[in-house]
């Protein structure tokens, strides 16, 4: 949760108009997104100009919109491309000049060797330097449309070879604005329109076309102020139960509670997603959310602000190494870590900057301490990125060379951050509302994640307070106050530095939330049966059911087939073996018949991974042929696997042939089946051992090249460690 820079490269100094945005995206964007027009900032470059003909040619001259191109120009040339771009549209086109103001159905051109920024919907123009790293006019213009627009802001890049515009079209987008980019077949050249997508989950990938036309849609939605002026009862005042509806919603689906972050900007995010889905009342929109996993993502990631940059405010850093960094030195035991807590570190670009600041520092007062820095998020999927350490290329601009050689390695397509740097920072999800804070902490730097967030602010600074050792600093956003002063002393008024308080008073502790209240209109809320039965007792009361209604002989073993637990009467079918005891499965069965069938479903089972079933299988017991129905069940629970067998026992062969009455059973007759019988059993029997026979031998045939190959890699393992080794 961060905000972007005003200048891209340059100080505060060095641009004293935006002085009083320097506090980022938390400054006043509601009153600066509705001040003025809408704003399309259009970045390209080669093979930019065909494609932004097409798009003004598509475009109606009415949308109100102000469009302003930011194109890669040749610094020693005149440029005639207003007037090449004046044949394609209908509303007047003219080259960008210094304090000119933006108006709707405008089209203004960047001219040749200039930078452009926009402040107040004012466009200001500064001489090309040369600055550190390759010249980006569409990121430097595309930072400042963010910061002066906000949600009022729409980003375009279209076709262009390199980077240039991502980082800024990711904050347009991170500011409640909306972004396109120009689906790479339409393109001449990808790149640009690609690193775009990449960089800043682009909201529609389109040819040109396709942008003028969703252009125009936009146009007439209310989350542009022009279409509010025309439509206002489309979000009227009553829409505010909805709004509730929604964050109570995305509560339950996601576990974040955003009714703790500052509403108004809440409200700007969730109509940001209205104008994308094309969506004028809220109750529709509720309807999709409840039906659309997909778009409860895309709600969380606009909710969850997350925007950042490499050394973004640079007096900041200057003051950390003025005023923190040797205080936290002076005196340090030797091998002492120093620990740094980056709370809402998004993708990682403020604890790498501080990161390489602190080294710096160090190597520059030849000093050596191991260093701990951690960087928290509640987002995991910035968290991942952060891990990763990797970067467009256009991040040069804002590191510079001789940072990139020695902190970064160059990858295809940008730059990742050294593995030493990044063996320096662990990243975390960490909710800072909910979890508790990391502690005996030197430093922590929370810039600008505090004005998003409400009334719970109060609860975090004594966080911070309990969480820093004594005498130890906290680093604020330029907009952003403690409003603890027995808690924190100012140190630095410019950049928000405060020092660790000691207080007599008794530490305040952070107040835990409860569970806030629904607000959908549940008539009745049923106790779950977790709270009104004891798991235990639950399942002692069930099994006395079943079994009083049904009484099988069950037996649960784990998956090497020994005993957990035996159910109802098994006695006619397992005894205990003489000798040893031992409780698995198939030495406790005699042999009655019975060892082959529940061996084969057991095999069955483990292959199929689904129950298996013999109808009436034949056993002796007493000197009398008996049946059963034997079933092996998988139980698959959360980490290991069972099995259940149950067995069914049926009446007695003899009785069923005498209950027929047609045929009496005579003694003769009985021995010969008797006799017949186990003639047959021995038979299948003897089959049966030889399959058994066959398949140990080639189970064992094939564990044996399963070990021969598990050697062979251990060997080339062992051998590569060696290499290491050395």
């Amino acid at each position: 949760m961060k905000d972007v820079k005003a200048e891209h490269g340059m100080s505060d100094n060095q641009r004293p108009e935006q002085k009083r945005l320097n506090g980022g995206l938390g400054d006043g964007p509601d009153q600066l997104a509705s001040s003025g027009v809408a704003v399309i900032g259009v970045g390209a470059s080669a093979g930019g100009l065909k494609a932004f003909r097409l798009l003004l040619s598509a475009l109606p001259p009415d949308t109100g919109f102000a469009f302003v191109l930011v194109q890669h120009l040749d610094p020693t040339h005149q440029s005639s491309l207003s007037e090449i771009l004046s044949r394609a549209t209908t509303m007047p086109v003219a080259e960008a000049q210094d304090g000119m103001k933006v108006e709707a159905d405008h089209v203004y051109v960047i001219p040749p060797n200039a930078s452009m920024t926009i402040t107040n919907r004012v466009l200001q123009l500064s001489t090309r330097g040369v600055g550190r790293g390759p010249h980006m006019p569409i990121d430097h213009f595309f930072r400042s449309l963010a910061e002066d627009c906000r949600s009022m802001a729409v980003g375009v890049i279209l076709s262009g070879a390199g980077s240039d515009g991502s980082l800024g079209l990711q904050s347009v987008k991170e500011a409640g604005g909306i972004t396109f980019a120009q689906e790479g077949a339409s393109a001449e050249y990808a790149s640009m329109p690609h690193m775009a997508e990449l960089a800043s989950r682009v909201d529609f990938v389109l040819p040109p076309e396709g942008i003028a036309a969703e252009l125009a849609r936009i146009a007439r939605h209310p989350h542009f102020a022009v279409a509010q002026l025309s439509r206002p009862e489309v979000l009227a005042k009553d829409s505010a139960a909805g709004l509730s509806d929604v964050v109570a919603l995305m509560h339950e689906a996601t576990g974040i509670d955003f009714s703790l972050y500052r509403a108004k900007t809440v409200q700007r995010r969730i109509s940001r997603r209205l104008a994308l889905r094309n969506i004028t009342i809220i109750g529709d929109y509720i309807s999709v959310l409840k039906n659309d996993a997909q778009e409860r993502s895309l709600l969380q990631r606009d909710l969850l602000i997350s925007v950042t940059s490499f050394f973004r405010d640079p007096p900041s850093f200057e003051a950390l190494a003025k005023h923190v960094f040797p205080v936290i030195v002076q005196n340090r035991k030797p091998g002492t870590d120093i620990r740094i807590w980056v709370p809402g570190c998004a993708t990682g670009e403020e604890a790498y900057s501080i990161a390489i600041a602190l080294q710096e520092y160090l190597k520059e007062t030849n000093q050596t301490f191991p260093v701990q820095i951690f960087a928290s998020d509640i987002s995991e999927a910035v968290i991942e990125k952060a891990r990763s350490g990797k970067y467009p290329e256009n991040i040069s601009a804002d590191v510079g060379p001789e940072r990139l050689e020695r902190f970064f390695r160059k990858i295809d397509g940008g730059y990742q951050v050294s593995k030493s740097l990044r063996e320096l920072c662990v990243f975390s999800r960490h909710n800072l509302i909910d979890d508790p804070a990391f502690a005996r902490l030197d430093l922590i730097s929370c810039r600008n994640v505090l004005i998003y967030l409400g009334s719970v602010q109060r609860h975090i600074l004594p966080m911070f307070h309990y969480a820093l050792k004594p005498g130890g600093y906290l680093m604020l956003g330029r907009s952003e106050k403690t409003g603890f002063d027995d808690l924190f002393s100012l140190v630095d008024v410019d950049t928000r530095i405060y020092i660790r308080k000691e207080t007599s008073k008794r530490q305040r502790r952070v107040r835990p939330r409860l569970a806030p209240q629904r607000r959908f209109n549940d008539k009745a809320t049923a106790v779950p049966v977790s709270e009104l039965w004891d798991g235990v007792e639950i399942g002692r009361v069930v099994d006395d059911i079943l079994l009083s209604k049904y009484s099988p002989a069950a037996i649960l073993v784990d998956q090497g087939l020994e005993v957990l637990e035996v159910r109802g009467d098994p006695t006619p079918f397992f005894k205990l073996p003489a000798g040893k005891v031992s409780f698995h499965l198939l030495k406790l069965i005699p042999d009655t018949g019975l060892f082959l069938e529940i061996e084969k479903l057991i095999q069955l089972v483990e292959e199929n991974g689904e129950s298996a079933r013999r109808m009436n299988v034949r056993y002796e017991r007493e000197g009398s042929i008996r049946e059963v129905n034997i079933e092996v069940t998988p139980l698959y629970g959360h980490q290991k696997r069972a099995l259940l067998v149950l067995l069914e026992p049926l009446p007695k062969v003899e009785e069923q042939a005498r209950s027929v009455g047609d045929i009496p059973v005579h003694e003769e007759r009985s021995s010969n089946a008797l006799k017949d019988h186990q003639i047959l059993k021995l038979r299948q029997e003897l089959g049966e051992m030889r399959r058994r026979l066959t398949s140990a031998i080639e189970k064992h045939q094939l564990a044996e090249e399963e070990s021969h190959s598990a050697a062979e890699e251990a060997l080339s393992a062992n051998e590569e460690l060696q290499s290491l080794n050395e």
